[in-house]
């Protein structure tokens, strides 16, 4: 608003009620900046954001000071006051600090995912982008430098008064690059710097039409087809987008298997196996589960894996967070825990096997010793029979 009152009405950029907004803006940021130092302390500078907003602080800080030193005089007009303006004019030129308030709309990136993800995309692709202007400029330096020393023997060698399209596209080495550039960017409708080369010869007119086939149809193409690439790896490596996107995805899980549940649930005591498996035979409830991966021929099996509290009645929890549990491939984690409990039940299995060959060599050294006492008692029996 300021800027635009400056612009149409020099008379009111100085207004009051400018100056009083501008300073109350500023208190407020001042007053939020202050307050989440004092509740973060040192980690509010650990992210951009807050950086970010610690320049903007300081560049309106900057901005109230001036304008408080500077006095009316500073914003008298080009007929009042001239010779302070004129002192003052360096000090003056400090207000560009007020652009900088405009990066705080930035902050609105981390919310509007399209808008970050676009954004993001744009940042990544500046690093190919440096190459492609390296690689176009190597292009067309290339063949700018053959058509212009054409074009410059031409006119040396030739008794015939030279065009004017030849000297205006070919005449030297820039105005050849700049004139290949409009060509591939569309900057001008290139059939008369294509007629101007036929004054050289038909085999020009091919190297110029060979030129516009390579940069268009080759080095285009394939600088968007990386721009693309980079774009998307990008997005699929942003630790943000990514968090963004998993829990978009998740959500919109969610909700329809809510719908789906709302279906199969005719009371609010959950779903039964002979409801479940009717509400199955939908073909559109079997499309579903089927694209999330999960098999519906064995419908006893999926109940009992979705029935976790055994109660033999599927609620509304139980269904979602079994579903999303089962939807897609075994994940790492999934193995994971497999070969975690596959270790614990070889452990237990372990110790039960040697208890149990402990407790085999105990009751085979009872067996032994109970046979030497029955053999002992039976001896001493025998002797005093013999003795009687």
């Amino acid at each position: 608003v300021e800027t635009d009152l400056a612009a149409m009405h020099p008379e009111m950029a100085s207004h009051v009620v400018i100056f009083g907004l501008s300073t109350a803006f500023t208190v407020i940021f001042l007053v939020e900046w202050v307050c989440n130092i004092v509740a973060n302390g040192s980690a509010f500078f650990r992210q951009i954001w807050n950086r970010m907003d610690s320049v903007i602080v300081l560049a309106s800080g900057i901005e109230f000071c001036i304008m408080m030193s500077a006095g009316p005089a500073a914003d008298q007009g080009p007929s009042k006051g001239r010779g302070a303006s004129c002192q003052f004019r360096m000090l003056r030129m400090l207000r560009i600090t007020r652009l900088i308030k405009i990066v705080r709309a930035a902050r609105l990136i981390r919310f509007i995912r399209a808008l970050r993800m676009l954004i993001h995309q744009v940042l990544v692709t500046l690093k190919s982008m440096v190459w492609v202007v390296v690689l176009l400029v190597m292009l067309i330096f290339t063949f700018a430098t053959t058509f212009t020393q054409a074009a410059t023997a031409h006119r040396y060698d030739s008794d015939e008064h030279v065009s004017l399209a030849l000297m205006r596209y070919w005449s030297s080495l820039p105005r050849s690059m700049l004139t290949l550039f409009m060509t591939i960017s569309g900057g001008f409708d290139w059939e008369a710097c294509l007629f101007a080369l036929s004054d050289l010869g038909p085999h020009w007119v091919g190297a110029y039409l060979a030129y516009v086939f390579f940069a268009q149809i080759a080095v285009l193409n394939v600088v968007t087809g990386v721009f693309c690439q980079g774009a998307i790896d990008s997005a699929a490596h942003d630790h943000e987008l990514l968090t963004q996107s998993v829990l978009a995805e998740r959500q919109t899980y969610t909700d329809t298997l809510r719908g789906i549940f709302r279906q199969m649930e005719f009371d609010e005591n959950g779903v039964t196996i002979l409801e479940f498996q009717d509400c199955l035979g939908d073909e559109n409830i079997q499309a579903y589960l089927h694209a999330l991966g999960i098999d519906t021929a064995d419908v006893w099996t999926l109940f009992k894996l979705l029935d976790v509290d055994k109660g033999n009645v599927i609620d509304l929890d139980e269904f979602v967070s079994g579903v999303l549990r089962m939807k897609g491939f075994a994940k790492g984690f999934d193995l994971a825990k497999l070969g975690y409990e596959q270790k614990v039940l070889h452990d237990e299995l372990s110790k039960f096997m040697r208890r149990t060959d402990q407790s085999f060599v105990l009751l085979k050294d009872a067996g032994s010793a109970q046979r030497r006492m029955s053999t002992a008692s039976g001896a001493g029996d025998d002797g005093e029979s013999e003795t009687n």
